[in-house]
């Protein structure tokens, strides 16, 4: 409860060659997957991440999972770099912002964020990756943006947006 993340600008390069590996899946470059869970009153602000390469489910800012059951507010972040995957089988997501499963069954705030660079995989947004307040959760996202291009594929309901990846407030 209350944890306050603030001011940090990170400059990472991510490399696994692990195939597949769940070291790979679903993390956060700044705050680690299901950040704020069952928490209260959690906030990421003002934070700068530049990163390249991702892994399944994962965010720029904070990984798969955050807010579940919990509550969670991030403003004014900034993802800088393209959103690619480490490897790919078909079936990943990542989000500038967020990881997939932002919000589900607790309630997130983001506003004031955005992603610089392009999306190059399937199911990913440029703020949020895909399931975005799944099982009832509340995700509000205003005043965000991605500038760049969306490459993943939009066919088959593997669309990518600008904002959420594929499945957005869906109950699973």
């Amino acid at each position: 409860n209350r944890c306050i993340i603030k001011n940090f600008d990170i400059n990472i390069k991510i490399m696994n060659y692990e195939n597949n590996s769940s070291k790979s899946k679903g993390y956060g470059v700044l705050c680690s997957s299901n950040f704020g869970a069952r928490g209260a009153n959690n906030v990421i602000k003002d934070c700068t991440v530049h990163c390249n390469n991702m892994g399944d489910g994962a965010g720029g800012i904070v990984g798969s999972h955050a807010g579940f059951e919990g509550s969670l507010v991030i403003s004014g972040c900034t993802y800088i770099g393209n959103l690619n995957m480490m490897y790919s089988d078909g079936y990943t997501s990542c989000g500038g912002i967020t990881g997939n499963n932002l919000g589900e069954k607790g309630r997130v705030l983001i506003y004031n964020c955005k992603t610089l660079g392009h999306i190059y995989c399937n199911y990913s947004g440029g703020i949020c990756a895909e399931n975005v307040g799944a099982n009832g959760g509340i995700v509000v996202i205003s005043n965000c943006t991605m500038a760049g291009n969306i490459k993943g594929d939009s066919a088959m309901e593997r669309g990518s947006g600008g904002i959420c990846g594929g499945y957005c407030g869906i109950d699973m």
